[in-house]
């Protein structure tokens, strides 16, 4: 069974298959020539270089590899890649490009974040050459991919400075990375994407809004798919945000800790849905947990 969909006229959804089904998408797209949208983690990346050879009926055709940022599901797999595919660039916002070519310090960070069974599951990046990384202000920056193929870059920090999203021009379609909220196939809510340790909320808000001032037709989001419901997953992800913001704050002035916090928002999330605590997903309270951390960083750099 193939990994991959097509999911517009020049775009196929490829299932990195990180854990199971329906976690973490990249997206390749198809002008004369082919560009890749996050990459997923180091360990998948087999799962995206099959799928591209599929697509292609057996030619590996890579042009441009295009991280909308370098978490480790975003940008994990971006030397592995480049690795496979000897002669693509790699396109990333300036504050990028310098980890990508030597990603020490953000295995340092990861290695800091979470566990060692997390960090064997998800695998760790390995170096670019300088030669083949170019950089981006991501400031309306246009990627010409031929055939009346367009991708224009639009900087989108708050989930992270180095943050990039990328607009088919002619479509109107938005390839958000993670500017926007979570929601899974397999769980119908919408969850914040906060993460440590450069959460920013009021750059997020600014870039939700940003990508609403695009007036798109359609979002790809990574986690996961096609959103049809433009204006609502919008509305969304800035609810959240401002949601999830009060609600954690409340539980830093009671003084609760990390896991004490983490299992009131599965809690919280499980309410939400109308499901027991026990059936919330495996893959959101990752989320959850993710956002959470991020949430608490932020409020300890708020109190200093």
């Amino acid at each position: 069974m193939s990994n991959y969909q097509k999911v517009h006229d020049r775009v196929f959804l490829i299932d990195t298959l990180y854990l199971f089904n329906g976690v973490v998408a990249s997206y390749y797209i198809i002008g004369e020539k082919f560009a890749i949208i996050d990459t997923g983690y180091a360990a998948t990346y087999n799962n995206v270089v099959r799928a591209i050879a599929e697509i292609n009926k057996g030619d590996k055709k890579l042009d441009y590899i295009i991280p909308t940022h370098i978490h480790m599901d975003h940008g994990g797999a971006i030397g592995h890649l480049a690795k496979q595919f000897n002669n693509a660039v790699v396109y990333a916002h300036e504050r990028a490009v310098k980890h990508i070519i030597n990603p020490s310090k953000l295995i340092q960070s990861v290695k800091s974040i979470f566990p060692e069974d997390k960090i064997k599951s998800m695998g760790l990046p390995i170096p670019v050459r300088e030669d083949r990384v170019l950089s981006v202000k991501g400031e309306e920056e246009i990627l010409d991919l031929g055939n009346g193929v367009e991708l224009r870059f639009i900087y989108t920090p708050g989930h992270a400075p180095h943050h990039i999203s990328l607009y088919l021009t002619d479509e109107k379609i938005v390839f958000t990375g993670d500017a926007v909220a979570v929601k899974y196939p397999n769980f119908p809510v919408y969850i914040p994407t906060t993460p440590a340790p450069r959460f920013d909320p009021d750059l997020a808000l600014k870039s939700i809004k940003k990508i609403k001032d695009l007036e798109p037709k359609k979002l790809f989001v990574p986690h996961f798919g096609p959103i049809d419901n433009v204006e609502e997953h919008l509305e969304k992800s800035e609810e959240k945000i401002r949601e999830w913001l009060e609600i954690v704050k409340g539980y830093v002035k009671e003084d609760l800790g990390l896991f004490d916090i983490i299992d009131k928002m599965i809690e919280h999330v499980a309410l939400e849905a109308g499901v027991a605590k026990e059936k919330v997903p495996f893959n959101v309270k990752g989320s959850i947990y993710i956002s959470v951390f991020g949430l608490l960083d932020y409020y300890s750099k708020m109190i200093k």
